[in-house]
């Protein structure tokens, strides 16, 4: 009878290398729970590694910091997490897969009830490296066109070779490249400071960031024309992204708002008012966060709509909002 001899598997340093995967199931939370808790066994396996702050990264390219709590051999996300939550409309129900790559950073995929994946706002491309901030192109318009042109460049010599090795032939030409993101740069910079001066002048504050054909911008400025309005006013033009949160023009929320407002009141038309979370930026300007996908919701918003807030009540303060749909 021949003997039998249990041997080991032989564990390659690849496979102990591999990055670690977890999930958390979003579940109905006590009011004022704003943190997230890590599963204890990864506490456990990767705890002494991780820093105060860990950085979340989405399928998009999106990056956020959230600080990390650490008692004994619990962690859980903290400071950062409930604005993450309320940015991408995340709620009960939902289904959060991390991917841990070392150093504090995650990778994370967002499904929702329907056990399918979210879609991520987009993200230009001038944006690609920002971390822990929502960008507008308030400040990217200040980019200078030849970084602009630099960075396009680099992307499409990396897209070409990802495609060459792939067996699909594409041929990237440095030179037609970089003139033609040159001159869309200096178009979209033209048309967006020709907008901001045009409501400029009628008092109306606007973000840079509104890329829009001209036939968008001579309906803007006709709404705006319309309402004849007499109180500090700002202009929102939406995005795909602004279901999810709303930017309040710098100079705008700078010059009618103290740094240390937590919310703002919002009514649309003779309807409640809405109470809506804020998120400062660190440059200045913020979002309308925690409500607004809520709102937005409710109002069916969508791409290309107009929202005007009008500033009715200082102490208090109150916004009127009107909608004009696409």
């Amino acid at each position: 009878m021949a003997s039998s001899k249990i041997v080991k598997p032989k564990v390659s340093s690849s496979m102990l290398e591999s990055p670690f995967h977890f999930f958390k199931v979003i579940l109905p939370s006590p009011p004022g729970d704003q943190k997230l808790m890590i599963p204890p066994l990864f506490a456990i396996k990767f705890g002494h590694e991780l820093n105060n702050a860990a950085s979340l990264t989405l399928p998009n390219g999106r990056q956020s910091q959230v600080s990390l709590k650490k008692d004994g051999r619990n962690v859980w996300f903290r400071d950062g997490w409930h604005e993450f939550v309320e940015i991408h409309s995340i709620t009960t129900g939902y289904f959060l897969v991390f991917k841990y790559e070392k150093n504090s950073r995650f990778r994370v995929h967002i499904f929702d009830t329907t056990a399918c994946e979210i879609k991520y706002p987009c993200m230009s491309e001038e944006s690609e490296n920002v971390k822990d901030e929502m960008v507008d192109s308030e400040d990217c318009v200040e980019i200078s066109k030849r970084l602009f042109a630099q960075k396009s460049l680099k992307w499409n010599c990396k897209f070409g070779a990802s495609l060459e090795n792939s067996k699909v032939k594409y041929k990237c030409d440095p030179g037609s490249k970089k003139r033609k993101k040159e001159e869309l740069a200096e178009k979209n910079e033209s048309d967006e400071l020709d907008l901001c001066d045009s409501l400029g002048e009628m008092g109306i504050y606007v973000s840079k960031r509104c890329r829009i054909s001209a036939e968008g911008k001579k309906r803007a400025i006709r709404i705006a024309r319309l309402l004849k309005l007499k109180n500090p006013t700002f202009m929102v033009i939406l995005l795909p992204r602004d279901k999810h949160y709303a930017y309040v023009p710098a100079k705008f929320a700078n010059e009618f708002f103290s740094r240390d407002a937590q919310s703002v009141k919002v009514q649309v038309l003779n309807e409640t008012e809405r109470s809506l979370h804020i998120h400062w930026r660190h440059k200045g300007g913020f979002f309308l966060s925690k409500g607004w996908a809520e709102l937005s919701k409710a109002k069916k918003l969508a791409e290309g709509d107009i929202c005007v807030f009008e500033l009715i009540r200082k102490e208090d303060v109150l916004l009127k909002l009107s909608i004009f749909h696409a």
